[in-house]
């Protein structure tokens, strides 16, 4: 954030108040790295996530996850996701939509792209993260510690594109989220342990979710 690299979190706000929007958020619409603790000390932050879904050879239903590769779970498997943002359109600056947000950033961690099972209006999952609070998260929230307040779409999706030649990029602020990608069925799926974000949870009950559609033959091959 332009000239306001010694403020501290307390005293940005005040600064800011008097600064133009140039000097919070890039021209591509991507905010200054010393914005991000503000808006996240004063704002809910929006995700999106994906699980994909697909059968396998013996036609179970298994679902995928990364290798996370930064942040706080490195090592830990997570589903695929992030922020949701603005972008440029005409010219303009526009809000993305929760679909445009889900495909860059599967676009960006894995060079592929994903389409909803069912609709994109009704997500298979909505959780809310907070940070601890003397050692306790509220009844209905996540334990999140990178985010205090973090609402999260998720989805089952089925990937789109060379699935076989995934290329891991490198996001915004450098590294790479995603290092490698793991398949697994409700009966061979990794101890809660393994993964991150307790993205277990979530991996549990788009299991649920699946094979509810697939009883119904609503789970496309």
């Amino acid at each position: 954030m332009t000239g306001l690299e010694g403020f501290s979190t307390q005293e940005l706000l005040g600064e800011i108040l008097k600064r133009p929007d140039s000097d919070m958020i890039k021209p591509g619409g991507f905010v200054y790295g010393n914005a991000y603790p503000l808006l996240d000390k004063l704002g809910t932050r929006v995700c999106v996530d994906g699980a994909p879904v697909r059968y396998n050879d013996r036609g179970d239903v298994e679902l995928m996850a990364i290798l996370r590769g930064t942040g706080k779970f490195a090592g830990k498997l997570c589903l695929v996701g992030g922020g949701v943002q603005r972008k440029e359109e005409n010219g303009n600056e526009v809000p993305e939509s929760l679909k445009e947000a889900l495909e860059r950033h599967f676009m960006t961690d894995l060079g592929v792209g994903v389409e909803a099972v069912g609709s994109w209006d009704r997500p298979h999952m909505l959780a809310q993260d907070m940070r601890e609070v003397d050692g306790e998260v509220r009844p209905g929230f996540f334990r999140n510690p990178a985010s205090r307040h973090l609402i999260a779409a998720r989805w089952l999706v089925k990937l789109k594109g060379d699935t076989e030649n995934m290329v891991f990029g490198s996001t915004e602020v450098g590294g790479q989220e995603a290092l490698d990608t793991v398949w697994f069925t409700k009966d061979d799926m990794p101890e809660s342990d393994a993964f991150g974000y307790n993205h277990d949870i979530t991996y549990r009950h788009m299991f649920d979710v699946a094979h509810d559609l697939a009883a119904r033959h609503a789970l496309p091959a």
